[in-house]
């Protein structure tokens, strides 16, 4: 069921002694007065509701997704919402599970055999489907090897399948919490699929040979199978590498390396250019009956998810100039980083907090800046500045630039079909190294270390639809020299693919500002302090410990006159009568959650009339403040969106 615009969310209540639907952001709709109402009302049933054409007024319940505030039917409801828990078809689960359990040897022919080495695979304590393992050393010329191998689902999921195709109409997988909406069966994703500990699995390996200050001097794809050593968490690996762990000495000396390996990366990543800025992931803890939130948390990653962040990248990196070279049609992620149009109000804003720019801002001085401000009560507001002035990245079956990495594209023509010289010639470097012609292997030549110049995903195939083209097209121009798919073909994906991962950023975005509701409304009546992030028309948004963001409106705040006005490209509450800034961003506020609201925004309200607990630093009007202050003339213009 694919819902459209006339479809509402809400639940059943009885308002004057008749039974009405109340939506998420209280509109009110007209329903029957019946026996199947009543039992909604009764139940308190989150539902789904569609308006009638003819009468706008008056609806029907269309789906009931469980009792109104509970985490999970909410997540229903959002995953619903947003298309993303489209069900499997009949045939396609009938694929899935015809495939095989196990691998068996005589799949593993013409493949290169890793179940000597002693990958890893590192993900989050949640996670149940393993893309990707990683292996890392010390090469006897000094230089480091970096092999990452990726599940091979294209192997299982053929492009001429059901599977496959209802694959690409999700595009990709969304995660509401302990809700996984997949992008392929679960007997696949935890079974065949994945990387599982202990048994043999088919991957694309990609070995990297780099050096210590990380030069690529050679990369090498092929189909392989490995067995995985040992599952391991983001905070096990940590652990390992901290020496609070024990292991193998094998497993050890392979992370001591891959540490090692992701610094020389990053370090080279920064000097060409790039950006890393993340803004921390609250994380959420349901109760032990799944009805309620535990707690909500934005402590920092352990270091090792930078470690798999930098072998994914460089990986990435890799493929997308393999294809290049060789003229594999090829879906780049591209990002043409600042928005112009953005630029003066960045600049601005910037200057406000004392931080002057360039007219445009290099991507060098815009991590500089992050860096500064990191752990300071600054921190959030000029990430967040930051962040707001950039495009987003997206697909594309053009090559291009990704400038959030740092790389350019190519200068030179992009070539339209498959180059049989190059590919010839990558065939026979591999063939001379591994006996066997079945991958890819490109070297530096007269010594010049090997300038990647795009990036396009390909270790995630399990849960992003991209990767699955990209693996369809490199593993078939390996195998019989000719890709399966066009350009043609892949520019028919990827807008769809482009809208899919956006509808799944914003339930998975809904979903976590509803989970932080749901924590809030145990929590009304409790102080909390926090940093103000935000100055509205209607009030001060602020940032509190737990990384929630909460809201005080105007009439709640303590130092408060009528007048008074946010001027947005200062980040600053003005309060003209008595000549001075009232609010500010970085100011430190204490409020009290008083309530809370549900869609659109999800806020948390709170109060700063307490007991006098501090004093809010106030600075004089400059001039220009003065001269701003009498032609000011408050419009919905000067509003700025809640987020």
């Amino acid at each position: 069921m694919e819902y459209k615009i006339n479809v509402v969310f809400g639940k059943v209540e009885l308002r004057d002694n008749k039974y009405v639907f109340v939506t998420k952001s209280d509109q009110v709709y007209n329903m029957p007065n019946n026996s199947q109402t009543a039992m909604l009302y009764n139940q308190n049933s989150l539902c789904s509701f569609e308006l009638k054409e003819n009468n706008p007024r008056f609806g029907k319940i269309l789906e009931v997704f469980g009792e109104d505030g509970d985490p999970i039917s909410e997540g229903r409801a959002i995953a619903r919402k947003y298309n993303v828990d489209k069900p499997f078809s009949h045939d396609a689960l009938v694929e899935a599970g015809n495939a095989p359990l196990m691998v068996t040897e005589d799949m593993v022919a013409g493949r290169r055999d890793y179940r000597n080495l002693d990958f890893v695979t590192i993900d989050p304590d949640t996670a149940k489907d393993y893309d990707d393992a990683v292996f890392g050393r010390k090469l006897p010329n000094g230089h480091y090897e970096l092999k990452v191998a990726i599940a091979d689902v294209s192997e299982i999921v053929k492009p001429d399948t059901k599977l496959f195709r209802e694959a690409m109409v999700r595009g990709n997988s969304t995660y509401l919490g302990d809700i996984n909406y997949s992008m392929l069966p679960k007997q696949l994703t935890e079974g065949i699929c994945s990387l599982n500990e202990g048994v043999d699995r088919l991957v694309m390996c990609t070995s990297i040979e780099m050096t210590r200050m990380g030069d690529i001097l050679k990369y090498t794809i092929e189909p392989a199978v490995i067995n995985s050593s040992k599952r391991m968490t983001y905070h096990e690996a940590q652990d390992v590498y901290d020496g609070k762990m024990d292991t193998t000495e094998e497993i050890k000396d392979s992370i001591d390396n891959l540490y090692a390996i992701s610094d020389v990366l990053k370090a080279k990543r920064i000097e060409r250019g790039a950006l890393s800025i993340q803004e921390k992931e609250n994380v959420f803890k349901l109760t032990s009956d799944r009805k309620g939130v535990e707690y909500v948390s934005n402590e920092a990653k352990p270091e090792s998810t930078k470690v798999i962040e930098s072998t994914a990248i460089v990986v990435n990196e890799v493929w997308d100039d393999c294809c290049q070279r060789l003229g594999i049609p090829f879906v780049s992620r591209v990002h043409e980083g600042l928005n112009l149009d953005h630029v003066e109000e960045l600049r601005d804003k910037l200057y406000y907090l004392g931080i002057k720019t360039e007219i445009i801002p290099s991507h060098r001085q815009l991590q500089k800046i992050c860096e500064t401000y990191k752990d300071t009560k600054y921190e959030i507001p000029v990430l967040r500045t930051v962040l707001n002035s950039l495009t987003k990245a997206k697909y594309s079956e053009e090559h291009g630039a990704h400038a959030g990495l740092g790389i350019a594209p190519y200068e030179i023509e992009e070539k339209a079909s498959i180059d049989e010289k190059e590919v010839d010639k990558a065939r026979k470097q591999y063939m001379m190294e591994a006996g066997s012609p079945y991958g890819f292997t490109v070297k530096a030549e007269d010594g010049k270390a090997i300038i990647t110049h795009g990036y396009g995903h390909t270790t995630s195939p399990i849960r992003r639809g991209a990767d699955d083209l990209n693996h369809i097209n490199v593993k078939s121009t390996i195998v019989s020299g000719e890709p399966y798919f066009t350009k043609e073909d892949l520019q028919n994906y990827v807008d769809h693919l482009n809208d899919r991962e956006v509808n799944a950023i914003k339930a998975e975005s809904e979903y976590g500002k509803l989970l932080g509701t749901i924590w809030a409304k145990d929590h009304i009546g409790e102080k909390w302090s926090g940093t103000i992030t935000l100055c509205l028309k209607d009030g001060l948004i602020a940032n509190v410990s737990n990384g929630l963001n909460i809201f005080v409106p105007m009439e709640e705040l303590e130092h408060r006159s009528n007048g008074m006005f946010a001027n947005y490209e200062k980040f600053a509450m003005i309060e003209p009568k008595k000549g001075r800034t009232a609010y500010r961003v970085g100011d430190d506020i204490n409020a009290k959650i008083t309530s809370v609201k549900g869609a659109p925004y999800f806020d948390i309200i709170a109060s700063e009339k307490l007991e006098k607990v501090m004093e809010v630093e106030n600075d004089d009007l400059s001039k220009d403040d003065l001269d701003l202050l009498k032609s000011f003339e408050m419009s919905d213009d000067t509003s700025m969106e809640k987020c």
